[in-house]
């Protein structure tokens, strides 16, 4: 009886949500969905999208993990009072699109908020890997 119960909760979490199984995705690079001309851009945002339509489609994984692209300095990169959320809403439409979920994985630190006890030549070297200043935990919590 047990499994019997546990096989319909999960046959209906699957129906609702999708398989629960999905791919990390290392996230680099612009992906805005605008009129970009540059043909780099739009070179590596067809190559995005192929690969998760392999992902979606191929492979009918229903989760996609954005590792590295919900980064706190890409979304407020110059103070707390400015949002860029371009690359990550055209990110999230692409899933949409195609079905899927998207895990997004906030973290690292904007560059204006990292502790001032860090030497400022590694703050420019890998300033997001630092912890921010206790004086901004208030604005990495929100």
């Amino acid at each position: 009886m047990f499994y019997l119960v546990m096989f319909f909760i999960v046959s209906e979490y699957v129906y609702d949500y999708g398989f629960p199984i999905g791919m990390n995705q290392t996230v680099y690079g612009t992906f805005t969905d605008t009129t970009d001309t540059n043909q780099a851009v739009i070179n590596y945002r067809k190559g995005y999208k192929a690969t998760m339509d392999s992902t979606a489609y191929g492979l009918g994984m229903g989760w996609w993990r954005a590792q590295y692209k919900f980064r706190w300095n890409d979304i407020q990169p110059t103070s707390p009072d400015l949002y860029v959320w371009d690359d990550e809403d055209s990110l999230v439409k692409w899933a949409g699109e195609r079905g899927m979920h998207i895990l997004p994985v906030f973290g690292y630190t904007a560059l204006w908020a990292v502790n001032k006890s860090i030497p400022e030549e590694l703050k420019l070297k890998i300033g997001t890997l630092y912890p921010p200043d206790p004086s901004y935990w208030g604005e990495y919590e929100a």
